[in-house]
Order: structure tokens, then sequence, then C-alpha cells
């Protein structure tokens, strides 16, 4: 919930920005895209690699949809 509390400071911060000074809407809009950015490769990698330092929720919940879909008793895995 941080990080999603985070991002959505960082654009409501660059929307409100926008209409007092354009340069620095880019500069705040930058910095949240950087931080976005980061925070899916880290949950990518994550998903990539158990054993990945920064572990993040998302990368949790994709790892285990991803064990379940291949599993045996899924549907998924039975329909292929």
């Amino acid at each position: 919930m941080l990080q999603l509390t985070l991002l959505l400071l960082g654009l409501a911060l660059s929307l409100h920005l926008w209409t007092i000074s354009r340069p620095i809407a880019w500069v705040i809009g930058t910095f949240t895209l950087f931080g976005l950015t980061s925070y899916i490769f880290f949950a990518f990698a994550a998903t990539l690699h158990c054993s990945y330092p920064y572990q993040t929720p998302p990368s949790t919940l994709i790892r285990a949809l991803i064990r379940y879909l291949t599993s045996s008793s899924s549907i998924f895995a039975r329909s292929l």
C-alpha cells in the first residue's frame, strides 16, 4: 500500500504542478516514472528468481499464480 500511495502522490503532485510550473512538473513526473519503472523491474526480477533479496507482494502473488496454473490439478494445465 505504501508503494501505491507514493505513486498516487507523485501523480497528483505532477498534475497540480502542471498548472503552476511545467518544468517542475516534468521533474516530478520523471522521478515518479523512474520509481514506477524500478518497482516493476524489482517485481519482475523477484518473480523469476525466488532467492532475489527484494521480494514484493505482487511478485509473490504472480509466482503463486504461475505455480497454480502449471500444477497438474488446475483446469488450465489439463486443457493444455
